[in-house]
């Protein structure tokens, strides 16, 4: 993915674009508790401007909390981002604690050898006893999850990497995936009608800052399920021998979507299209 810029200066944030659909707006009344709109706008956008001096992108583990609401146990939840502290704005948005919200974070580089030692797949997937993982909180990395995670949610990320990034991501996230019967990794992201490059221009409302050019790599439906069933699930392929019962179901969907930023983004860039995908263990 290449990114062209005219200047380093970061876009200002405008509020103007502060947007919550009801089920956003009821979510975030839920676990903060705050039920004035004009107070509960005050408080997300006091806490975007400050993850804003971290990055211009912060996930703050929104899914995460959503998954706990509907039922799964925070305490089996492990969470994972490049810094730790996204997932300590996302305390603050929220207004909880690791006490309140026992879910664990791992911060790390997934791609590292450190966050996730691919070295010795195979030995792992064949052991009968694999490594204790309890207590959660008490892991550092990735690695001790390995053939041990029953579901496994990737959303907005896939489209941030190069198409053999994305490869090698698969082939990791599949790492971690317990090979048994309802075993799942799905999720959203970017995507287009046929494999290729997203090529856009972007306007700025912001003179200091004008985005000319982006290029994201987009699978087509048809060249991700390929991906999974060939390049990572396939003999061999993935770095371990998968057993000879384990059998896939790979699922992906497009779906046209309006940006937020759609006023900003040429017409050449247009319609926008974004995946629902899942791949399945049956």
């Amino acid at each position: 993915m290449s990114v062209n810029v005219q200047s380093t200066a970061r876009p200002i944030l405008d509020p103007a674009r502060y947007s919550l659909q009801d089920h956003e707006r009821q979510f975030l009344e839920l676990l903060t508790g705050i039920y004035d709109d004009d107070e509960l706008k005050k408080h997300v956008l006091a806490v975007q401007a400050k993850a804003y001096q971290i990055s211009a992108v912060v996930v703050v583990g929104n899914d995460t909390r959503k998954v706990a609401v509907d039922g799964w146990p925070a305490e089996n939840i492990v969470a994972s981002d490049l810094r730790g502290e996204f997932w300590d704005c996302g305390h603050e948005l929220f207004k909880s604690t690791p006490e309140s919200f026992p879910a664990t974070f791992i911060a790390g580089d997934v791609f590292d050898s450190s966050m996730l030692d691919m070295s010795d797949i195979q030995a792992d997937a064949e052991a009968k006893q694999p490594p204790s993982i309890r207590p959660l909180r008490g892991l550092t990395s990735l690695t001790p999850l390995k053939h041990q995670v029953s579901a496994i949610h990737a959303s907005a990320l896939f489209h941030l990497f190069p198409e053999e990034g994305q490869r090698e991501l698969a082939r990791r996230l599949a790492s971690l995936l317990l090979p048994e019967k309802g075993s799942i990794i799905f999720g959203q992201h970017g995507a287009m009608l046929e494999k290729g490059f997203r090529v856009e221009k972007k306007r700025s409302t912001d003179p200091l800052f004008e985005v000319r050019q982006a290029a994201m790599f987009c699978h087509s439906p048809e060249t991700w399920k390929k991906m999974w069933e060939e390049d990572i699930f396939g003999p061999g392929e993935s770095g371990w021998q998968r057993p000879e019962e384990m059998k896939i179901k790979v699922e992906a969907e497009l779906k046209q979507v309006e940006r937020w930023d759609a006023d900003l983004v040429d017409n050449d860039a247009k319609p926008y299209f974004v995946m629902n995908w899942s791949v399945e263990v049956l």
